[in-house]
């Protein structure tokens, strides 16, 4: 059968020229499917086109060139294909295949159960679904929705704009993301290509197996590894990195806070600007850096150069291996030292320092000092083993009962001395006295004699010299303030006449531009004044000719145009309330026709009609609703007002 358009249309708008044809078309088509049975056959043609051919038994083709080639296909618009049994293709240019659905614009299902929806959309896999734009669904139960997404993995979703999902059970939603196998990328331009990986948020990046990259610009690149945060990288197999610009390059390494780096194996950087190089390394706190195995530091700018050492507090050093140094700017260097305090050094291997500025230099040694700022060792208990430290109580006991036992020796030896020199020394000591008092006699004598003539000599050569010096103080000092004071005087005079010449120069030159400026100024000042006062005059009196030059007859006209105009835009009005009181009409008459379209059980679907009223203005529509399927139905309507139409179609499937 045919359906022929409205000849009246030539008379009517563009707009209404092309919905009043299809309108029609649809009528017609509704009123010919609920009187007979489908069969091979059923087709509404439409003028202007190449006719529809439904060839396979129970299909329906409507519109310009469909074809509805598989048996209970259907084809509706222009240029659609619905070449497999149960196949549908709705709107222009679709192709539907085996049990496919296609609705739009050049939309192609070509597997079975495969459905496309919106414009230039492909399913090609059993289950597939495309919806949106430019999107393909390529793989077996894939999902692509939104505008030129790609899902090819199977059971894969690609939902927004541009991504892809590329291998099995992965998914990508948002913009520009790209999902791998059993991954997930979500938000924009986000990459998680390995299997098991996750990225979620803006341009990040999971490229390690099981990966987690979650915020801004993060990169998970090893298996297991998870950067959370902003700028984070995590690329070493189990690393973690989170918070902003930390590093996480040692395997199972850690870093979490602001610009932490983590680089050894099983390291740990905690705070911000901390650096655990060695492996299981700990720096926590600010700007810490661990070098060496097993270190940890603790605090703020502390460094750890020995393994299993540790540095506590502030910029303390532990360089010696399981060495520690803790408290403010100390360093323990040795093998097993130890630091405490403020400024504490431990040099030595097995060495101890405690306190201010202590030093430790001999091993296996414990310093509560240094040379030259020694300290008191206080509360020291009273020694109880060989090996344990004294008190003063117990040196002063210690130290009386050896005086008294030296007392006594010396006591006995004096007495036995006293016995010897009474007995044999007499004859000694008489010869001893002769002979000194020889000697005592022969040496004054020689010293007297030398001290006599050494001071003769030392007073003549004094006398000599301290005349030569006076000489020549009064002769050189003379000459030397005569010539000083005379090239004074001649500066003095040469530096003030130099001042009077500049100073008279410099105040010349000054009036002289002073007077100049003034001149030029008030030249300038006098111009611009007779110009601004010219331009004034002018303004007025072109003024006061254009308010003396009124024509009462020319405002008249001018009045009576603006009613004119008004009277055409009332009319206008009336019109435009004419067409929204139709238009009202027909909205209510098609949702009461949906309402009753909606549902339909019989094979042969359902028709229903709608009226409505809005404003005096009446309206009539007529529809008709049928399944396809155990999944997919459609519905057709028209309404008509006046010289107003309207028509619409809609297709659901259960997904």
């Amino acid at each position: 059968m045919q359906c022929k358009s409205d000849t009246s249309a030539k008379r009517r708008p563009a707009r209404v020229r092309t919905i009043a044809p299809l309108a029609a078309s649809i009528t017609a088509l509704l009123l010919a499917m609920t009187a007979t049975t489908a069969h091979a056959g059923n087709v509404c043609e439409m003028d202007g086109g190449t006719p529809s051919t439904a060839d396979g038994n129970g299909a329906v083709a409507c519109g310009v060139d469909n074809e509805a080639s598989g048996d209970y296909s259907m084809a509706f618009g222009r240029n659609n294909e619905a070449t497999g049994n149960s196949a549908t293709a709705l709107g222009l240019g679709n192709l539907a295949v085996g049990g496919a659905l296609a609705v739009g614009i050049a939309n192609e299902s070509t597997a079975n159960t495969a459905s496309t929806f919106g414009a230039f959309n492909e399913a090609s896999a059993n289950y597939a679904t495309a919806i949106g734009y430019g999107s393909v669904a390529s793989s077996l139960s894939s999902t692509a929705l939104g505008r030129e997404n790609q899902a090819a993995g199977e059971s894969s979703t690609a939902v927004g704009d541009r991504n892809v999902a590329s291998d099995q059970n992965a998914t990508a939603v948002g913009s520009g993301n790209l999902a791998g196998r059993a991954s997930t990328a979500v938000g924009r331009g986000n990459e998680a290509n390995n299997v098991g990986s996750t990225a979620l948020g803006n341009m990040n990046i999971a490229s390690g197996a099981n990966a987690t990259a979650v915020g801004i610009v993060n990169h998970a690149t090893a298996n297991w590894s998870t950067a959370l945060g902003s700028s984070n990288e995590a690329s070493a197999a189990g690393s973690t990195a989170v918070g902003r610009s930390n590093q996480a390059t040692g395997e199972n390494a850690s870093a979490y806070g602001h610009e932490n780096t983590a680089s050894g194996a099983h390291a740990t950087a905690l705070g911000r600007e901390n650096l655990a190089a060695g492996d299981a390394s700990t720096a926590v706190g600010f700007s810490n850096t661990t070098n060496a195995g097993a270190g940890s530091a603790f605090g703020s700018n502390n460094v750890v150069d020995g393994e299993f050492a540790t540095a506590v507090g502030y910029r303390n050093t532990a360089a010696g291996n399981s060495s520690l140094a803790m408290g403010f700017v100390s360093e323990a260097h040795g093998s097993n030292s130890v630091a405490m305090g403020y400024g504490a050094i431990a040099h030595a291997d097995d060495s101890v320092a405690i306190g201010t500025d202590s030093v430790a230099d001999r091993a296996n040694t414990v310093s509560i000092g240094a040379a030259g700022a020694e300290r008191n060792l206080a509360n020291v208990a009273d020694a109880v083993q060989a090996t344990d430290a004294v008190n003063l109580r117990q040196m002063e006991a210690a130290d009386a009962a050896t005086l008294s036992s030296a007392n006594a020796y010396t006591d006995t030896r004096e007495a036995a001395i006293r016995a010897d020199i009474a007995q044999g020394s007499a004859a000694a000591v008489a010869t001893a006295t002769d002979y000194t008092d020889s000697r005592e006699i022969e040496i004054r004598s020689d010293m007297e004699a030398a001290d006599a003539a050494t001071l003769s000599s030392a007073n003549a050569y004094t006398d000599t010299r301290e005349a030569a010096i006076r000489a020549d103080i009064v002769q050189g000092s003379a000459a030397a303030v005569a010539t000083a004071t005379d090239y004074t005087d001649s500066r003095e005079v040469e530096i003030r006449s130099d001042m009077e010449t500049a100073d008279a120069a410099t105040l010349s030159s000054a009036n002289a531009y002073t007077d100049d400026r003034e001149g030029a100024v008030r030249s300038d000042m006098e111009t611009a004044d007779a110009a601004t006062l010219a331009s004034a005059n002018r303004y007025t009196d072109q003024r006061i000719a254009s308010v003396a030059g009124f024509d009462p007859t020319a405002m008249l006209d001018r009045m009576d145009l603006l009613e004119d105009r008004f009277d055409d835009i009332s009319y206008q009005m009336e019109r435009m309330d004419r067409r929204i009181d139709r238009h009202g009409a027909m909205s209510a008459a098609m949702l009461n026709m949906a309402i009753n379209a909606a549902g339909g059980r019989s094979e042969r679907g359902r028709i229903a009609v709608g009226a409505g009223v809005q404003g005096g203005r009446e309206a009539l529509s007529v529809g008709y609703g049928r399944r396809v399927g155990e999944r997919a139905s459609f519905s057709l309507g028209a309404a008509f007002s006046g010289s107003e139409r309207s028509a619409g179609v809609g297709f659901g499937v259960d997904l």
